[in-house]
């Protein structure tokens, strides 16, 4: 049986005061389910803008909130769900917020231990996404990046060869993923339902005909045998 536990972990800037608050935060976790209750408590811990009556704040910090699972399957493995790269500064997005979430990011993706997990949306030029940079920047030899690419209902010019790792930005293995609809989270469908709606995507002409490896296509791809 699994077990969850939700901590946060202050940066070392933080105040003792806060620090101790956020050091002190511990929840046990019944499941999934209740993480989002979890992380507005985190928030509003963290004193982040939108959690609680935080309406000035900024809107990122360099603590962590970490969700601990615990099971009989031994694999220790840590996920940091990072942030997405902003570069343009906006009335909601200010320029410590961008240079914390790069600083938050650049922490993580130094690490010589870390596989990079280069998330970027199928409708975007790829040469705009800010992670391959970064990635390249720590990573000289390319051995890093993992690329889930977010498809779209438009099969924009350039995918396939990005798919097929036929571009001249190179991914480890690049993965064609696509997202429940909007109705289908709505409907809270399961993952069961979710892999099955994905694969069939894959199986539109749009995207047989380009001949993809069917080793790179939906989420059930991606897991080990």
């Amino acid at each position: 049986m699994k077990a969850l536990s939700a901590t946060t972990i202050p940066h070392p800037s933080r105040h003792e005061t806060l620090k101790a608050s956020l050091q002190g935060f511990h929840l046990t976790i019944n499941g999934f389910k209740e993480l989002p209750e979890v992380v507005v408590k985190a928030g509003v811990l963290m004193g982040l803008r939108g959690y609680g009556d935080n309406h000035e704040r900024p809107s990122f910090a360099e603590d962590v909130r970490r969700i601990k699972v615990t099971g009989p399957c031994g694999l220790q493995l840590s996920i940091v769900d990072s942030s997405g790269l902003k570069s343009n500064v906006s009335e909601e997005q200010t320029e410590d917020n961008v240079e914390t979430v790069h600083r938050m990011v650049d922490s993580y993706v130094e690490k010589p231990r870390t596989i990079i997990l280069a998330v970027v949306q199928a409708g975007n030029d790829i040469a705009n996404e800010s992670i391959i940079p970064k990635s390249k920047l720590f990573d000289k030899a390319g051995e890093c990046p993992v690329g889930p690419i977010l498809s779209t209902l438009v099969l924009k010019e350039g995918l396939p060869a990005l798919a097929k790792n036929q571009d001249t930005t190179k991914l480890q293995r690049p993965l064609l993923l696509k997202n429940p609809t909007l109705k289908e989270r709505e409907d809270l469908i399961t993952p069961k339902q979710r892999s099955t709606n994905e694969l069939r995507y894959f199986q539109f002409p749009l995207w047989k005909e380009q001949k993809l490896d069917a080793t790179r296509g939906g989420m059930t791809s991606s897991r080990p045998p």
